[in-house]
């Protein structure tokens, strides 16, 4: 029950209790007596929604049904004594009224979700789902906000990681294509080198082999020269 029914039940208690009973009256005991049979027959007592009003009726429209609920159970009373001997049927056809709270009543504050104006528990219940549902759709709109931002983040560092890897592969592949042009320069160098080395040592072996050979020849003439003088002495 809502926060105004408990102030509507609370102020018909104090509207239709009965009064003091006397220091010589015996005590009435509450409830329904224990034999389950039909209590006595009493009248009702009248029920009001505030302690200046009118009393309250009954509504004629629902008196057919009640006669027939009435003979269906006969051994059920339509009074309760927990509820100061009030009628039922009139509090059923006048809840509305009787749950209502005055604008002047002071006690507690309205509810947050009730109106004032007759709000029954499954409308605040209602009420109270669709702020839940509000709020939830927002937590799901912020949770979506925040995923995308973190989308946006999450690319931003994948573009940035590809742009630092592309950056790396071409400091690399620059590197690799200097790394070979050094590496082949320093070949053309050496081969050069050996080419000049064994063009000199070919040229020299070939001033060797000619100086051999002019050494041989002065050889051989002065060689023969003797034989030519020798072969004249042995003439004379």
């Amino acid at each position: 029950c809502t926060a105004d029914s408990e102030d509507g039940y609370q102020t018909q208690q104090l509207t239709t209790s009965t009064p003091p009973s006397t220091s010589g009256s015996k005590t009435k005991a509450v409830g329904r007596p224990r034999s389950g049979g039909k209590s006595p027959a009493t009248a009702a007592r009248a029920t009001y929604a505030s302690p200046g009003g009118a009393p309250l009726a009954r509504d004629p429209s629902r008196a057919l049904d009640d006669a027939i609920e009435m003979a269906r159970n006969k051994k059920k009373s339509t009074a309760s004594n927990r509820l100061g001997g009030c009628d039922l049927r009139v509090m059923r056809d006048n809840l509305d009224e009787l749950t209502t709270r005055p604008p002047s009543a002071g006690g507690k504050r309205d509810a947050p979700d009730s109106s004032g104006n007759g709000t029954t528990y499954a409308s605040n219940k209602r009420v109270r789902a669709k702020k839940r549902l509000e709020q939830l759709r927002k937590e799901m709109d912020e949770a979506t906000d925040k995923q995308s931002a973190a989308g946006a983040d999450m690319l931003q560092v994948l573009m940035f990681m590809r742009e630092d890897a592309d950056r790396r592969a071409e400091t690399e592949d620059r590197r690799r294509r200097e790394d070979r042009e050094s590496a082949a320069a320093a070949e053309k160098r050496e081969r050069e080198e050996r080419d000049a080395l064994r063009r000199e040592e070919a040229a020299a072996a070939e001033a060797r082999r000619c100086q051999e050979a002019e050494a041989n020849r002065l050889l051989r003439d002065e060689q023969g020269r003797k034989e030519a003088e020798l072969a004249a002495e042995s003439r004379r």
